[in-house]
């Protein structure tokens, strides 16, 4: 997968609603709603591929997010997009703007590279500590950790700058990372002098979580449900109507809070359940996110009416089911041997790291090797959109300085605009 390319392909949904890219807000609108009047299959039998042409236009062209990427990555933008290439709500999209530079980007590698590293350290020290191989303390067992602190603490930093985030959000996001900053300090006193519960060593997760389900309380309302009905987007409501949207976009969060109560209810002793039940909101919510994403694409695919997007949309679809079946199959792995240890099994922890171990390995070599060639090899890497007009402004322009053909193996020359010396003259 490369990056997107600046530019590339913005036009054609402003050309489906017959507008110019500089159009405003309510002129997409008006010609939305006068083009799908004319086009409706009531009105229009046989233009029901018109028609849902026009709808994606009106679903992307009114979203501030999806356009803010439409005009400045293109189609291509929104496809990374929709597979979460630039965050759940694309706020990630300002920070790709940073490899626009080499220097950036050159950075951005190197600090990747160092974060990717020190991650790889992260299992080892605790299979280390847990195993008894060394006899470090918890705190220098984390010391990986600290250091990566830094790279979420960097981006919490420049999101302001970097994104068009309002003041509640810069400061949502700020309370989201100090509160997980403050849940490894207090895990790791608690694992170190088991001087309170785990209840308690939790609870800057809880407030992680609550202002996570804080921020998606906007786009839980009636009229944004409303909204995406008149959008036409695929899946929306699962065909459940409000309810349905409703546990399309709380589900995994509730999955994630559900997960944590079982297990800390088991941690401190309330009750003697099996571990494996802590494992089952884990088993679902992966479940979901699979069928639901691959469900989503599937109907999104089916209202593309052109021929290249639909191309694009597919390959990506196969990339990403590929990539996410392999992915879910070593964490699964994972977690069923984990459960398996603390349930008694008589393995080594480092046995059961071994999925996590393959993951970060192979994200690694990918990040050494296959990332710094896909950078110089992606779509227009490395062009400078002055230098590219000048070429292409320089190549109209060849058939006025000099016109040749080649012709039994000879070149022959045109006008006499070349000097002596040049490489290109007759032969």
């Amino acid at each position: 997968m490369f990056l997107p390319k600046k530019g590339g392909n913005n036009r054609r949904l402003y050309e489906v609603l017959e507008l110019d890219p500089t159009a405003s807000d309510d002129d997409i609108k008006r010609a939305y709603k006068k083009m799908a009047l004319k086009y409706h299959p009531d009105k229009a039998p046989g233009q029901e591929e018109k028609f849902k042409d026009i709808s994606s236009a009106y679903n992307v062209l009114t979203d501030p997010k999806k356009k803010q990427i439409y005009d400045t990555y293109g189609e291509e933008g929104l496809t990374f997009l929709e597979n979460g290439m630039f965050g759940e709500d694309g706020e990630l999209m300002g920070m790709l703007q940073l490899l626009d530079s080499p220097i950036t980007m050159g950075l951005g590698l190197c600090a990747g590279w160092i974060m990717l590293a020190l991650a790889c350290l992260v299992p080892i020290f605790v299979v280390l500590k847990v195993d008894e191989v060394v006899s470090w303390t918890w705190p220098v067992v984390f010391v990986p950790l600290w250091i990566i602190n830094a790279a979420p603490l960097f981006y919490t930093l420049c999101s302001p700058f970097t994104s068009d985030m309002t003041k509640k959000k810069v400061l949502a996001q700020f309370i989201q990372y100090f509160s997980f900053l403050a849940f490894e300090i207090l895990l790791c006193i608690k694992l170190e002098s088991n001087s309170y519960s785990w209840a308690e060593t939790f609870i800057p997760i809880y407030i992680y979580e609550f202002i996570y389900l804080l921020k998606k309380i906007p786009s839980l309302l009636p009229s944004k449900y409303e909204e995406s009905m008149e959008k036409f987007v695929p899946g929306a409501d699962l065909g459940c109507k409000y309810f349905g949207f409703i546990v399309k976009r709380l589900f995994t969060p509730m999955m994630r809070v559900l997960f944590l109560v079982l297990l800390l209810i088991r941690l401190d002793g309330a009750t003697t359940y099996s571990y494996w039940i802590c494992t089952i909101p884990i088993w679902l919510s992966m479940a979901w996110k699979y069928v639901v994403k691959f469900a989503e694409d599937i109907a999104t695919m089916k209202i593309t009416t052109d021929a290249e997007q639909k191309h694009q949309r597919s390959r990506v679809l196969l990339i990403w089911s590929i990539t996410t079946f392999f992915g879910f199959s070593f964490i699964l792995t994972f977690v069923i041997l984990v459960t398996l240890k603390i349930e008694g099994a008589t393995f080594s922890l480092a046995s059961a790291f071994i999925p996590i171990f393959i993951i970060l390995g192979i994200a690694f070599c990918c990040c050494c090797c296959c990332l710094p060639c896909a950078l110089c090899c992606a779509k227009g890497a490395g062009e400078d959109e002055d230098d590219l007009e000048s070429n292409l402004s320089l190549a109209n322009n060849i058939p006025n300085i000099l016109s040749y053909k080649f012709q039994k193996g000879h070149y022959i020359e045109g006008p006499r605009t070349l000097n002596e010396n040049s490489p290109l003259r007759s032969t």
